[in-house]
């Protein structure tokens, strides 16, 4: 499969998984919970039919409370129950009781049966009008669309309605049996995107209705929420709104940029792979070339001994060898600088993705796929740094920065830079420091000390494993050393340890990780500043590499 149907696969897996999140994850927030209630407390005014003088009452003060809460569901619908009271505040006599039992769709909020329209204002809410039969008005009303406003400093949308002719009869039951029938108008106030409403007000209009004929009134006022109502409907208003943006805005983005890391890992892996194959295929072909060399070398100077050719075509063909060997390290080298180009932009993604404020809105299996994203890309980034160093050395063209180096602090510095490694392992690290100034290259020196180092954590034991590091001063050179009570080598394979790409252990089944490439370009760094290096060790012994740098230019 090549790149740009992977980009066009990948792109429609990542759309059907939002696709996925906003059809299910947003219609699960969204939809009438199963444990919704609402309770509202109402100040207003009032008057109401005094039986003995056959007029209304002067107004009075008065408190309204409704309740709705959810009492069962089947499958889809709701059976919700409303309540509502008023009392009048001053003599705390009942004046208006109303209860119902409302059946409602969870996901659209219209009505399921026995009422049409809106039970409550959708998600989203239009600039529309809405056909209802309101909980809070108890007659089918149309609300009408007036304008925008702002409570609290949260824009809301303003409805209004208006209703005539609305049976309330069984509201008084103590003028049962005529007919009670009510007018009235209403303004809502609803935060658009959640559709909550954060305030109501209405004024009705109660008469007796007999043979067709409007009677005398038997109630009239007004209501409105009170202040502190008010600002509990705006405050969770305001918390559902920012919750729906995660879920409709947040998490959406939040899988496109992770699924857009994993398609761009999963392109450059593939990438990798063809590339290592071709420096694998160049670095064979470059092996036979060396065998072909020695071979021509062997034959010319057979050649040379029984004069059969001429001098100069013997400096020419060793020539075109040669360069043919460069060419193949310079290639080496290119490919390497041009796998570790895409991985700063996959680094770069998932330090963001770590970053605490996008984080937080992440469960824990994404950031642990976030995290070996990013620690993939580190060892990735450490081979290619590993194949740049070899190829520096076998074109001669690393650079060693020689600089007065104080050992007791350097080894300081590897005891604190190692501390992470050796603490996940339980592993302790002995240290036999060494109070002199070298001069050297401190960067290459901690680069051989990490290497060998880490050699030694994976082979030591677990809780009971113990590394020592340290130097010596001989006559004429400074001796470093890295002990380990780990497992040991084979007598027979140590010989191989210091050539590329060799692994003591090379079966499909290893538990050991590296490329082979770490003792190379520790050898190559140490011969670089004039040492050497060599090993002793015996199996189920331990093992302990030993190095040296000249003497020359120490500072006691």
């Amino acid at each position: 499969m090549n790149a740009k149907l992977k980009i066009i696969t990948g792109g429609l897996v990542i759309a059907f998984v939002i696709f996925l999140w906003l059809t299910m994850g947003v219609d699960e927030l969204t939809k009438i919970p199963s444990n919704y209630s609402l309770y509202l407390v109402f100040d207003g005014k009032d008057q109401v039919l005094d039986p003995l003088e056959g007029k209304l009452s002067e107004p009075f003060p008065l408190t309204e409370t409704h309740l709705r809460k959810v009492i069962s569901i089947q499958g889809n619908v709701v059976e919700l129950e409303s309540s509502t009271t008023g009392k009048n505040e001053d003599s705390e006599q009942i004046i208006f009781d109303a209860k119902d039992v409302f059946f409602v769709d969870m996901m659209t909020k219209q009505y399921a049966k026995n009422h049409v329209g809106y039970f409550l204002f959708p998600i989203h809410v239009k600039k529309q009008n809405y056909e209802f039969f309101h909980p809070l008005v108890l007659a089918p009303a149309t609300f009408i669309f007036e304008r925008e406003e702002k409570i609290n400093d949260l824009s809301v949308y303003l409805f209004s309605c208006k209703f005539a002719k609305n049976d309330i009869s069984y509201a008084f039951p103590q003028f049962a049996p005529k007919k009670i029938l009510n007018d009235g108008a209403c303004n809502v106030w609803v935060e658009p995107i959640t559709g909550k409403i954060v305030n109501f007000e209405m004024n009705w209009d109660n008469y007796f209705f007999e043979d067709g004929v409007k009677g005398i009134q038997v109630e009239k006022g007004s209501k409105h929420i009170t202040n502190d109502v008010v600002f509990v409907l705006t405050q969770d208003a305001i918390t559902t709104k920012n919750l729906y943006f995660v879920y409709e805005v947040t998490i959406p983005l939040i899988i496109l940029i992770i699924g857009s890391i994993l398609l761009l890992t999963l392109i450059i892996y593939d990438k990798t792979i063809k590339q290592t194959k071709i420096i694998l295929q160049s670095q064979s072909k470059t092996v036979n070339q060396l065998t072909d060399l020695e071979t021509t070398k062997i034959e010319l100077s057979k050649a040379l001994l029984s004069n059969k050719i001429s001098k100069r075509l013997i400096e020419e063909q060793l020539k075109e060898l040669q360069e043919s060997d460069k060419q193949k390290d310079e290639f080496a080298s290119m490919i390497s600088h041009e796998l570790r180009t895409p991985l700063v932009p996959i680094k770069g993604y998932c330090e963001m993705l770590k970053d605490p404020e996008i984080s937080k809105n992440l469960t824990p299996d994404q950031l642990e796929f976030i995290n070996e994203i990013y620690d993939n890309s580190e060892r990735l980034e450490s081979l290619i740094n590993e194949v740049l160093d070899v190829q520096k050395l076998s074109l001669g063209q690393m650079k060693f920065n020689m600089m007065p180096l104080n050992l007791k602090e350097f080894f300081n510095k590897i005891v604190n830079d190692s501390a992470s490694l050796l603490i996940e392992k339980q592993i302790r690290l002995e240290l036999i420091p060494l109070e002199i100034t070298i001069l050297a290259d401190s960067n290459r020196l901690h680069q051989i000390f990490d290497n060998l180092i880490r050699n030694a954590v994976d082979f030591v034991p677990s809780h009971t494993g113990v590394i020592e590091i340290g130097a010596t001063s001989q006559n004429d050179y400074v001796l470093f050393y890295v002990k380990d009570n780990g497992i040991g080598i084979p007598k027979n394979k140590q010989g191989n340890l210091f050539k590329k790409f060799y692994q003591v252990d090379t079966s499909h089944t290893r538990k050991h990780g590296g490329t082979g490439l770490g003792l190379v370009i520790c050898k190559g760094i140490i011969e670089g500043m004039n040492g050497k290096i060599w090993l002793e060790s015996d199996e189920g012994k331990g093992t302990k590499f030993y190095f040296t740098l000249p003497k020359d230019n120490l500072q006691n």
